[in-house]
């Protein structure tokens, strides 16, 4: 492999290069590879969850519909909003192929919504948002990403 390497002039870095088996897990490029599967990096779910805690921060003294109104404002937000965030999620990890990691990140987002709004989470509660959420037109992460990998 060296010499095809070479061969193509380039060089590679012995210190950051590693042969593994084809079924050993690595990380590479915010992507997680493990066994034929490419995933999202642990390191990228923790950054998108930690920021959507902070934006929606379940400790918030004020009403649900207090909350309900700032949760419109970020879905209004001219360029940055939520829905654009989803859709910039879904496209840039086009490549991952397991599609139950990236509905487990969209429920996150949906658990954590709850939480801010309802101060705890619960299938009742994730029910009584989702309500709430039909008249907002909030698209789930998984819905874009499904959209992006399969319509044409």
């Amino acid at each position: 492999m060296l010499e095809e390497v070479e061969r193509l002039g380039l060089k590679l870095n012995i210190q950051k290069t590693k042969y593994l088996k084809a079924t050993e897990s690595f990380d590479y490029l915010g992507y997680n590879f493990n066994n034929g599967q490419i995933r999202l990096g642990k390191s990228f779910i923790n950054y998108t969850q930690k920021r959507w805690r902070a934006q929606f921060n379940f400790s918030d003294s004020q009403n649900k519909h207090h909350k309900l109104s700032r949760l419109r404002q970020a879905l209004k937000k001219q360029g940055n909003n939520l829905n654009n965030d989803f859709r910039q999620i879904a496209e840039q990890k086009k490549l991952v192929t397991d599609t139950a990691q990236i509905k487990n990140l969209s429920e996150s987002f949906f658990r954590i919504l709850t939480r801010y709004i309802f101060r705890v989470y619960s299938p009742k509660n994730r029910r009584l948002l989702k309500n709430n959420l039909q008249e907002l037109k909030l698209t789930s992460i998984y819905k874009h990403f499904l959209r992006s990998n399969y319509d044409s």
